[in-house]
């Protein structure tokens, strides 16, 4: 019903829309990164599609990037964008981010360095920093904290911590645990202390995000929007292929440093998204009522219909 919308709805087509570049938010982390590597692949440039990949602070500043109208696609984590699109938003996913692997976990829960975290129950009454309201890393850790004898009832979350200051605000008494994803999540471990990994929690191999489109850049260019999809899937599997490239890529646009590179968890991609690989997390925000229940292939129906 959603791709039968959209083609229905489809405007004509103007060389503008179709030359345009398509406008893509990430974050400073390797689960966004998708965009950066096809860039760095030339799987973009293979697919005809010219791309103007920018960064965002925050989780929050993507979607306001795409209510705005500045983006045409973002990173957004699987939760967020469920939450979204069944609220009606005018958003499509257009392709995964990273998966969760439990053998690899490229994000954790951190804990200050002198008041090391333990069980859910350390937690009571505290404060969790988490990348946006609502979203994966907050669910994840309300999961971990009930599962771990706490009650995550009592927790307070922020998302006002900027990445960067995670290191610093756990340290100085402004929050009492934070969900951090790769670099950063090894660039600052030695200030800090490991927690948990939360996502265990929800199920050993899932995805972390997908792409949203907003469905008016699709109506105005959808065979930009079909390229699109392919470029993603072409550089995803480059990506996955070549750790050492994409590695130069992260030290390039957040000057990584070396030895953290070293180090640090990689990223890695579906070679397709299925609804295996959402469907745990949306059973999981089901139960805290973030969204409502649904089948995840319902969520997938213009990506099956333009997979390369």
């Amino acid at each position: 019903m959603l791709l039968a919308a959209l083609l229905v709805a489809a405007p004509v087509l103007t060389a503008s829309a179709a030359d345009a570049p398509v406008r893509v938010g990430v974050l400073g982390t390797d689960v966004s990164s998708g965009p950066l590597y096809a860039q760095a692949s030339g799987a973009f440039d293979r697919a005809g599609v010219p791309a103007d990949v920018q960064f965002r602070k925050t989780s929050i500043d993507l979607l306001n990037g795409l209510r705005d109208g500045t983006l045409d696609v973002a990173f957004v984590n699987i939760i967020s964008a469920v939450h979204e699109i069944e609220a009606g938003s005018p958003y499509t996913i257009v392709a995964p981010a990273a998966l969760y692997d439990s053998a690899h976990p490229i994000t954790v829960m951190l804990g200050p360095k002198a008041r090391p975290v333990h069980s859910g129950a350390d937690l009571n009454g505290k404060t969790i920093s988490v990348p946006a309201p609502n979203d994966l890393g907050e669910i994840a850790t309300r999961n971990w904290v009930d599962k771990h004898g706490g009650d995550s009832t009592t927790v307070h979350y922020t998302s006002a911590i900027a990445f960067t200051d995670v290191a610093a605000a756990l340290n100085d008494g402004r929050v009492d645990a934070a969900e951090m994803s790769e670099p950063i999540k090894t660039e600052i471990m030695p200030d800090v202390s490991f927690a948990a990994a939360t996502f265990d929690d929800i199920a050993p191999r899932f995805v972390i995000g997908v792409f949203l489109a907003r469905n008016a850049w699709i109506q105005a260019a959808p065979d930009a929007a079909h390229r699109f999809v392919a470029a993603m899937a072409d550089g995803d599997r480059w990506a996955d292929a070549h750790p050492a490239e994409t590695a130069a890529v992260l030290a390039q646009h957040y000057h990584t440093r070396p030895d953290v590179l070293a180090t640090m968890v990689r990223a890695t991609y579906p070679e397709r998204l299925t609804a295996a690989l959402i469907q745990p997390v949306i059973d999981v925000a089901a139960r805290y009522r973030v969204v409502t229940p649904l089948r995840a292939d319902t969520l997938l129906v213009y990506l099956t219909a333009n997979a390369p």
